[in-house]
């Protein structure tokens, strides 16, 4: 603070001095005086300045800002320590987005006058906020937060700005590697492109494009010996007379959910659809029925790896805020379930969106204007540990800035993020980019299966069910994936073993186990498929059948597996099968043909125990005759440690 006493005329008698130092600054505590001169208000200022002061305000009260702020500056010219005429003048400045002009008039009042009001350190704070000044933002707003006299609701709001402030200041001065490559004509337009997803193994790209500034269209692309292919609107599912907003395709390309206001009777809202993809295009769009769709807004749907769960924002009541992230389960019975809201690690008070849930099923990536960020919109990232989100990570600089920064999409590899932004270079608008993630914002590591069922005598594809059942975390439901032309692809957590089989009615199902914790997205699990019709003679392998040590009791995995024979045998009551029991070659003869005639029979009585009639069943045990591979090493003889199914007879 200004030494007010320096120019006052202070009487020599050091008592009456004394006394007269007193008087003054209790006045001025309780507010009874004005400062003297060098820190003129109102009340003490030129009569000149003071007079162009009041006609600046009959200029506001007609809504007259140029012309009151021309005027606060003549006031500041006739008297150039006028602190209310600074406090308004930064004030009209702030509303008319003059931010650097604002804080330099409010810092000359406080400067003049350091506690005259509380006002000119929250314009001051909030306009270097807009300016990247952090550090001057946070010591304004530090002192804000500190004053008795400050309002409340902005005290709140100035507590927010300083974490943001903060976090701002810490981000820039450490930004993440990030360097972002234009996807090029091919992709991007003049219009705005924005909100991309991708396949699994990121060879089909579909985006919006909002043609004209007006309609919004879906644009679809494909990689081509590692470029993208001239994009191409999505006629099928384009509508002319309504827009088409986010979507989400599925892992496989085959499923995609997207927003659209077609049909809608309510102003700016927006419902959920589905299509699938046919041989030559897609299917009519269905829109989603209630819960999930209700007359509030609806959008931005991400679903899931295993299309079990599907995440989209809606302004519903039931909420936490304004827009939140909802989540809805899609059941054995092919039915949505009511829609749940997120909780506070995610959902805040203000605006959720753009939610991404990514291909490990555990990774949440999300828009917020609510969390601590560097501005609106900011992106965010939460993990899923033991049921519950954690709390929501802001992904850093230069992913995030002080503008919206729009959605992120995250590639099942984990390894490379596309976005939109409007940065200069571009083609116009708002631009597609990819991006190397860092390791400090990537999801858990996935690989994918990738495959082709087939007839295993013509060779065609047929349309099958794909099963996959993670034998690591038994509380994890089946991933089902329905393979419409033979092909299909499925997303996996990397680390985990798995049962693998491929239903289609008239044919035996194909079992296999994997592990995957060798797998990448370089090396993915590729495999064919062949399924066997159902016959006299035709053989089923058992992989996913498994023992204790040496023993025939069976484990709780075995159990997924023997199950689709019981299905099997129920769907086909005319079937009579022999059930036979392999080993390899450790141990006697004697003892491998007695074990393996044991498991047999283990087997059978489970079927029996679950309604099987034991009059269809035989069994068998083979013992070491029947080897599939060399007993000569571990993995050969794993093969050979087996339980077969064959058909006896079909009537």
């Amino acid at each position: 603070m200004a030494d007010f006493r320096s120019n006052a005329q202070i009487p020599k008698s050091a008592l009456m001095q004394f006394f007269l130092k007193y008087v003054y600054s209790l006045t001025l505590l309780l507010g009874l005086i004005n400062p003297v001169d060098g820190q003129h208000t109102i009340d003490n200022a030129n009569s000149r300045a003071r007079k162009l002061y009041t006609k600046s305000k009959d200029y506001i009260a007609t809504r007259n800002i140029d012309k009151a702020i021309e005027t606060l500056k003549l006031a500041i010219d006739k008297d150039s320590e006028f602190v209310d005429a600074y406090i308004l003048l930064g004030d009209l400045q702030y509303l008319k987005r003059a931010f650097s002009e604002a804080a330099q008039n409010m810092d000359q009042s406080i400067r003049l006058l350091p506690d005259y009001s509380p006002k000119p350190y929250y314009i001051a704070g909030m306009s270097y906020w807009e300016t990247d000044q952090y550090d001057s933002c946070i010591a304004r707003l530090s002192h804000y937060i500190q004053m008795a006299t400050a309002n409340e609701s902005s005290r709140n709001k100035a507590k927010r700005m300083l974490k943001n402030a903060r976090f701002s200041a810490t981000a820039i001065k450490n930004p993440l590697p990030i360097e972002a490559t234009n996807l090029g004509k091919k992709i991007n337009t003049a219009d705005h492109d924005y909100l991309p997803s991708l396949t699994a193994d990121e060879s089909i790209l579909i985006f919006t494009t909002r043609l004209d500034g007006e309609n919004e269209d879906f644009f679809m692309s494909r990689k081509e010996k590692g470029k993208w292919t001239q994009a191409v609107s999505m006629e099928s599912i384009n509508n002319p007379q309504s827009n088409e907003g986010a979507q989400s395709i599925s892992p496989d390309g085959q499923t995609m959910y997207f927003a659209s206001d077609r049909g809608s009777t309510h102003d700016i809202n927006f419902d959920l659809f589905v299509s699938r993809r046919l041989k030559n295009g897609w299917s009519a769009p269905e829109r989603l029925p209630a819960p999930v769709n209700t007359k509030y807004y609806e959008s931005q749907p991400s679903i899931s790896a295993d299309g079990r769960s599907l995440y989209f924002v809606s302004n519903r009541p039931g909420g936490k805020g304004q827009r939140d992230i909802w989540m809805t389960q899609l059941g054995a019975d092919g039915q949505w379930s009511k829609p749940v809201n997120l909780d506070t690690s995610i959902n805040t008070p203000f605006n959720e969106e753009v939610p991404l849930i990514h291909a490990d099923g555990q990774t949440l990536y999300f828009g917020s204007d609510g969390h601590v960020s560097m501005g609106s919109g900011d992106i965010f990232f939460s993990r899923k540990e033991d049921g519950h989100w954690t709390k929501a990570v802001n992904l850093g600089y230069p992913i995030n800035t002080k503008g919206y920064d729009g959605s992120l999409f995250i590639t099942a590899s984990g390894k490379t993020g596309y976005f939109s932004s409007d940065r200069a270079g571009g083609f116009g608008g708002f631009d597609l980019y990819r991006f190397p993630v860092p390791e400090s914002i990537r999801p858990l590591a996935v690989t994918y299966v990738k495959g082709r069922v087939f007839d295993a005598e013509s060779q065609r594809n047929l349309k099958s069910i794909v099963i996959l059942t993670n034998l690591n975390d038994s509380s994890a439901a089946a991933i089902k994936v329905k393979s419409n032309d033979g092909n299909f692809l499925v997303t996996l957590i990397s680390g985990n073993e798995y049962n693998f089989s491929v239903e289609k009615e008239g044919y035996l199902f194909y079992s296999a186990h994997y592990t995957l914790e060798k797998k990448s997205f370089q090396k993915p699990l590729l495999i064919e498929v062949p399924l066997k019709p159902i016959a006299s003679g035709a053989v089923l392998v058992l992989h996913n059948v498994f023992f204790e040590t040496n023993s025939s009791v069976l484990l709780p995995e075995s159990y997924p597996e023997l199950n689709r024979v019981i299905d099997l045998l129920n769907k086909n009551p005319e079937l009579h099968i022999l059930i036979s029991g392999h080993t390899d070659s450790i141990g006697t003869k004697e003892h491998n043909q007695i074990l393996s005639k044991q498991r047999a029979g283990s087997v059978a009585a489970y079927f029996a125990a679950n309604n099987i009639d034991s009059n269809r069943i035989e069994t068998r045990g083979f013992g070491e005759e029947k080897p599939l591979d060399t007993n000569h090493t571990e993995s050969g003889r794993a093969k050979n440690r087996r339980v077969e199914i064959t058909i006896l007879k079909v009537q």
